[in-house]
């Protein structure tokens, strides 16, 4: 993914908005929160780019991806479910998901508004320890049993 070509895209097509790349060094994700919760706490937007995303979990927000350019692949609690442009896919709260693509330009709709206490990455792994700030443990126990570590994103806000 062409980082600096994405970014200047952004920044001229939503000037003064904040852009976030995931991870930070190299990123496989770049979002642009051109409608960001704070403004509006019941709904949020924004436009990225994406190679792919971490999975993660949100407890109350229904998320609404939309591919804009590009095709992408939305997995949804280990099921894919293939984009085309203008393609849409609804992801409701407690579903883990993640999406891959090719540099792939999307929408993603947020009700309510994102906010990074209801965004728990997902990692698996048994015997390791999700903690929050809070110091509770934020383990989900899928029905096969796989031990799955809910933690919020180390190095993102959104």
């Amino acid at each position: 993914m062409d980082s600096g070509r994405i970014i200047a895209a952004l920044t001229k097509g939503f000037p003064g908005k904040r852009i976030i790349k995931n991870p930070a060094a190299n990123p496989t994700e770049i979002l642009c929160e051109t409608e960001p919760a704070a403004e509006h706490p019941e709904y949020s937007v924004v436009i990225g780019y994406l190679d792919r995303s971490a999975p993660h979990i949100h407890r109350k927000t229904t998320e609404r991806y939309t591919a804009e350019k590009g095709e992408m692949d939305v997995y949804l609690g280990g099921k894919r479910r293939h984009l085309g442009p203008r393609e849409s896919v609804t992801i409701r709260p407690g579903i883990v998901h993640w999406a891959s693509g090719k540099g792939t330009r999307f929408r993603c709709e947020s009700r309510p508004g994102w906010t990074p206490e209801d965004h728990l990455a997902v990692f698996s792994g048994q015997g390791s320890r999700g903690r929050r700030g809070d110091g509770r443990d934020r383990r989900l126990l899928l029905p096969d049993a796989a031990t799955m570590v809910l933690r919020p994103p180390a190095s993102r806000e959104r």
